[in-house]
């Protein structure tokens, strides 16, 4: 579900007056003959913003003072986001004070009588999902996991791919690493797309003398004259996938295309423009093609799916 969130951040200032007893005033009343010290009572006027490090020390007041898990999730979205909350439980009139109390604040010695500007920033309205998120855990997505995706511990990539997308599996991880996971509960998932399948086998064991393949296709974008030298890795009635070092893409030929044109093995130089089709890239029927030899194509074994 993709949402629309309007913050409205607003920058705020704390007036900060220090006032009380002189730190002398019990020994003039109790002890005889006490002599004051150096004098300290000398006020001062200041302004003073918060800093990074002044929120994530704010952050870490405030988880300490939490009961619940949306009291921790509050007071850790603090650090993270560099803003209060002026409707959850941990408001600037609320997190400041306890942080003026601590030598964190520069001005935590003012005398009596010091009054100091302190400047931050406070969203009015904070949707849940944000502070959800900000106190969120977080999981990346490993080796081993993709492994299992790819069902194979030597052809497989340390990505998602169109055809396994990370919709289908992250779930499942989720599932198996946060088994106590309630509803509500968020988690921050890193991990790796690729936007072109991968091409796993020999796609080039028996190149002849002077055929190198190009490593072109994983960087290609849209609108762009190339030349690829690469091998037929399938036909149908329309074109053909080209697969070079580095990716794949279709070589469109036309309708009524005869996939015996160029059988799969062939490796072929294809002089021609990117554009985009239906989202996804191939070359146009006006590309030239060049047959510079042929080989064995290998491909990885078959896997059974069920249902699942």
């Amino acid at each position: 579900m993709n949402k629309n969130i309007l913050n409205a951040i607003l920058a705020g200032t704390f007036t900060l007056g220090l006032a009380g007893c002189s730190e002398n005033s019990w020994n003039d009343h109790y002890l005889d003959g006490f002599e004051e010290g150096v004098d300290y009572d000398k006020s001062i006027e200041g302004s003073y913003t918060l800093t990074p490090a002044d929120y994530s020390t704010i952050s870490s007041l405030m988880k300490d003072k939490a009961t619940t898990d949306a009291e921790i999730a509050a007071a850790k979205a603090i650090g993270t986001n560099l803003y209060f909350d002026k409707t959850g439980p941990y408001p600037a009139s609320v997190a400041l004070p306890a942080f003026f109390e601590t030598s964190s604040f520069p001005y935590y010695l003012a005398s009596n009588g010091s009054t100091v500007d302190v400047v931050y920033a406070e969203a009015a309205e904070v949707p849940a999902e944000l502070t959800a998120l900000a106190g969120a855990l977080s999981y990346t997505v490993s080796t081993d996991n993709y492994k299992a995706v790819w069902e194979s511990d030597e052809d497989y990539i340390e990505a998602f791919s169109p055809l396994k997308p990370a919709n289908r599996f992250v779930p499942g991880m989720l599932k198996a690493e946060f088994p106590d996971a309630e509803n509500g509960d968020y988690v921050l998932v890193s991990y790796n797309m690729a936007t072109q399948e991968p091409v796993f086998g020999d796609a080039g064991g028996n190149e002849p003398e002077g055929f190198t393949m190009t490593s072109v296709l994983g960087d290609a974008v849209s609108g762009m004259d190339y030349e690829i030298k690469g091998v037929v890795m399938a036909a149908c009635s329309s074109g053909f996938i080209l697969s070079d070092a580095s990716g794949s893409i279709f070589c469109y030929r036309g309708s009524g295309y005869d996939p015996s044109t160029y059988p799969v093995g062939s490796q072929v130089t294809v002089n021609g423009t990117s554009t985009s089709y239906n989202g996804l890239l191939q070359i146009g029927n006006q590309a030239s093609v060049t047959v510079e030899g042929e080989q064995d194509v290998t491909y990885p074994s078959a896997v059974d799916f069920d249902g699942a």
